[in-house]
Formats: C-alpha cells, sequence, structure tokens
C-alpha cells in the first residue's frame, strides 16, 4: 500500500503543477485517491489504470521465499531491491529475511505508537489550555490562551478564534472555519493523520500530508472569497495576517487543525480571479480522468511461456536457482536467464509414464530442461519464476541439437559414441572449462555443447578422449568434406504427364 501510494504521490504532485492556474480545489480533491490508496488495501481492475506498476509487487510469502523476489512490474526497481534481499540457507532455521522483517515491523509498530501518543498528549494539554474558554454562539469559541484559530473534534466538533480579533476579522476566519466544517475537512484531516502515523516512514506521504494540507486551506480561501465577493479579498488577507504568528496544530492534535502557510495563502488570495468556464471543465474532466486512472489496478495478466528450451548452466542449490540458456532462436529468456521455481515443479519430461517428482540434486549443468515461466524480467541476466521444470530425458534430444563435440585448439572433435579400449593416458592435457547449448558448436578453446565441465581430456593423433562418467570416450577430429550438391530436372507434357 505505501508503494502503490508513492507511485501516486508522484504522479498527483506532477498533475497539480497543470492544475497551477486552476482553482485550488482540484488539486484538494485528487489528494483523496492518495487517501484512499494509503488506508485501503482493495481496489478494482481497469483497462484505464494509469499505474506503471503491479497492484501487489510483494508475494505474501516473500519471508519463508528460498530466493525473495518482488516484482513491481519496473525492472529498474525489481533489481536494486531483489540484490539486496538475503537467499535462505538450508542449514539456518530461519530465513535472514525473516530476521529482518521481524526488526523492521517492531521499529515500525514502535512509529505508529510514538507518533500517537504524542498527539494524545498534545491534545491533552491543549484541551487543558481551553477550558477557560468562553462561548460566543452555537459551537464557537473565545480563548485568550490561543494565538490563531482552528477546528477542535471530529464528530461535534468546535471552532476556537482568539480573543484579539477585531469584528471584521473574525467573521472572516469563522467563515472559513465554518467551511471546513460543511465540507468534512476535519474528519478528512483526522484520516489523513492516521494514515501519516501508519506510513510514518515513507517520505512522500509526509510531503502529501503538508501539501495537501495547503490546497486544503487555499481551496477554503478561494470558497470564502467566491461567497464573499472579490472585493472583500484585502481586508480577509489582512484577516489571515493576523494569524501568522499562530503555531500550527496538526502536527500535535489530531483532532485540531489551525491555519498555516499564511505567505503562500495571502498570495493566492490576491491573485484569485474568477476562472472561466472552459478552464473549470478542462480541469474536472482531467482530475476525474486521473482519479480514475490512479485509484484502480492494472489488469494482471499472466503471460505463461509454455515450452521454453534451455540448457543449464550453472546450479546454485543454496540460493536454489538455475542458471540457463534459451535454446531456441531469439529464446524469450535471452542466452542467460536466472531460474527460480515454485513448489513441486522440478519433474521429468515423460511421453509415456506420469512425471516423476525431482529433486535439485537430479539436474546438471549440461542438462536439457523445458520451462513453464511467467514474465522474465528485463535485465541481464534475464531472471523468471517457472512453475514447472522438466528435465529432458536422455534419448529426447531437441530436433536442432547438433552432435556432441569438443573445441580443442580450435578444432573440433565429434563424439564417436566408442569407448577407448586402453583408456587414456597417465598424462591429462586438460579439462572442459565451459559449454554451449546443444544445438551450438563450441566457439572457444576446451567448451563442449554437451557439458561435463571439468571432464579430463587427453590429446591423440586426430581424435581426443574425453573422461565422461569414468569412460573415455573417443572424439574424432571433424571432417572438412568439399561440398556437392544433386540435382534433378523433371517437365510436365501438356497432357500433365511428368518426364
Amino acid at each position: 500500500m505505501s508503494f502503490t501510494g508513492s507511485i501516486v504521490i508522484l504522479f498527483v504532485l506532477m498533475v497539480r503543477l497543470l492544475l497551477k492556474k486552476a482553482p485550488k480545489i482540484f488539486s484538494y480533491v485528487l489528494w483523496s485517491v492518495v487517501l484512499f490508496r494509503l488506508i485501503s488495501p482493495f481496489s478494482f481492475e481497469s483497462m484505464f489504470s494509469l499505474l506503471p506498476t503491479k497492484a501487489n509487487p510483494i508475494p505474501q510469502n516473500i519471508v519463508s521465499m528460498q530466493t525473495p523476489r518482488i516484482n513491481t512490474g519496473l525492472a529498474i526497481i525489481n533489481n536494486t531491491v531483489n540484490d539486496i534481499f538475503p537467499s535462505a540457507t538450508p542449514v539456518a532455521s530461519v530465513n535472514p529475511l525473516q530476521i529482518w522483517v521481524l526488526i523492521g515491523s517492531i521499529i515500525w509498530i514502535i512509529g505508529i505508537v510514538f507518533l500517537l501518543s504524542y498527539s494524545f498528549v498534545t491534545l491533552l494539554q491543549l484541551k487543558k489550555r481551553l477550558k477557560p474558554a468562553t462561548p460566543f454562539r452555537d459551537n464557537i469559541f473565545l480563548s485568550d490562551k490561543i494565538d490563531t484559530a482552528f477546528v477542535l473534534g471530529a464528530l461535534h466538533p468546535k471552532i476556537y478564534l482568539p480573543n484579539h480579533l477585531t469584528d471584521g476579522q473574525r467573521e472572516h476566519i469563522l467563515l472559513h472555519e465554518q467551511t471546513h466544517i460543511e465540507r468534512f475537512d476535519h474528519l478528512v484531516k483526522l484520516l489523513s493523520f492516521f494514515a501519516l502515523c501508519f506510513h510514518w516512514f515513507n517520505p512522500l506521504v509526509w510531503i502529501a500530508f503538508f501539501v495537501s494540507g495547503k490546497d486544503m486551506e487555499m481551496s477554503c480561501d478561494e470558497s470564502v472569497i467566491k461567497r464573499l465577493g472579490s472585493n472583500i479579498k484585502k481586508d480577509y488577507s489582512t484577516s489571515l495576517l493576523t494569524l501568522t504568528t499562530g503555531k500550527r496544530m496538526v502536527g500535535g492534535a489530531p483532532l485540531a487543525f489551525g491555519e498555516g502557510d499564511t505567505k503562500g495563502r495571502i498570495k493566492n488570495v490576491l491573485s484569485y480571479r474568477k476562472p472561466a468556464f472552459w478552464v473549470i471543465l478542462v480541469a474536472a474532466v482531467a482530475v476525474i480522468c486521473v482519479i480514475v486512472g490512479l485509484i484502480s489496478n492494472p489488469k494482471d495478466e499472466d503471460i505463461v511461456f509454455a515450452g521454453v528450451h534451455a540448457v543449464i548452466l550453472e546450479i546454485d542449490k543454496n540460493a536454489q536457482t538455475m542458471t540457463v540458456e534459451g535454446i531456441d532462436e531469439n529464446s524469450v529468456i535471452g542466452d542467460r536467464c536466472i531460474i527460480t521455481w515454485e513448489k513441486d515443479a522440478l519433474i521429468t519430461l515423460a511421453t509415456s509414464s506420469k512425471p516423476t517428482q525431482l529433486s535439485i540434486d537430479d539436474f546438471s549443468v549440461g542438462d536439457s530442461v523445458v520451462l513453464f515461466i511467467g514474465e522474465v524480467q528485463e535485465s541481464y541476466p534475464t531472471r523468471a519464476t517457472a512453475n514447472s521444470i522438466q528435465l529432458q530425458p536422455n534419448g529426447m534430444s531437441g530436433l536442432n541439437d547438433l552432435h556432441p563435440m569438443i573445441m580443442i585448439n580450435g578444432a573440433l572433435y565429434l563424439d564417436t559414441g566408442k569407448e577407448s579400449p586402453m583408456g587414456a593416458a597417465t598424462q591429462v592435457d586438460g579439462t572442459i572449462k565451459s559449454n554451449v547449448s546443444p544445438n551450438k558448436k563450441p566457439a572457444e578453446h576446451e567448451q563442449s555443447n554437451f557439458g561435463f565441465v571439468g571432464s579430463e581430456y587427453v590429446i591423440g593423433a586426430g581424435f581426443v578422449q574425453v573422461n565422461i562418467d569414468g569412460k573415455w570416450i573417443i572424439f574424432e577430429l571433424e571432417k572438412q568434406d568439399t561440398p556437392t550438391a544433386d540435382y534433378a530436372i523433371a517437365r510436365l507434357d501438356k497432357n500433365g504427364v511428368l518426364s
């Protein structure tokens, strides 16, 4: 909620700049979508959503994941955050991320308790100061213990005014405070404060709290000017000036908020002009479109790539990840992709029997696999989560797989399938250092297209012996035959007979 709220706050701040010439009520209304995002965990999906991120970027089981990952829909955020997350240690009884989340939760709760406690104590102190206040009329009270006007209370709000105001100033300020109550601004302020308490760790929420408060006050000033007429702008500004010494109440007491940013409000009052009808119309349409776009979630269409063929390059048993290379041309996972998987995703690829459940120990570097994955994160290496990783059994090689071969000193040696009867010499000439996918020819020294990185080899006259699973297999030097072509010429006569 805080992440989504942050995106919405940034969006509102940008749109607010475009509405600079429009009445402040439009900017104030925009903040309602921010408040909704910060206090409501639910929304609805819409094709008109303006959010560039996923609605639920953080998995609910992230603390128990072997390799914690978030997916915001923004690659730069995903890569930055995911690289920070600690991977689970198999021998440990607690996931490291669980410890960090526990510590963070404790700090978060302490912050909430501190803000609420401070506000409660401040409110009690304020009410103590207001005990000698004298009733003026209805829910209006006068006090010589305060220097600014404010509204206090939620269900039965009361207006408190300083004693030093003149009759004219009192009527101006009183109308302003009554407008707040008529628009239920005191309840909006209360909800905003509680949202701030829960999101206190987010600096953007603090910015939104104070900027929305300014828009609230300025829109209320404009409402008063509209009601009383533009000819009272000077006198109204003078009334505001008398409250410049007043202290802001919002920081300490959630049920009491007073007047702030007097300089900005006076400048806005003096420059206020009744806007043209087309300005109001355009601003209203823009605000409605933005609110609908920001209050709704983008449609979460799960992309599933079926049958992505790959070969395993690396296996990290501690992090429970595989690094694979796509075999198909222009593979969606690229030439290097880090794969994580869901529970029970590792199985065999069988054609005549039920797939068998496997473990990570059943997979080896060089194995061909078929991946069923969702969205691929755009990075290098790419990243994806598989709901199924199917191990391709021996004898079911892909259609595009080449003959097993190895490159030594720039020459290719092809597997003959024959085992050396004599075995290898006592002196080993080297080991396989790297591998490529089965459908590619090795291009580097000591590179194979069948895996077995680390296997030893011995060079002979026109052949190489490679130690594969304890057996020395003979690889012969690739023959460079002269290309040939056969041609056949045929003709159809007028009766359709082929000759």
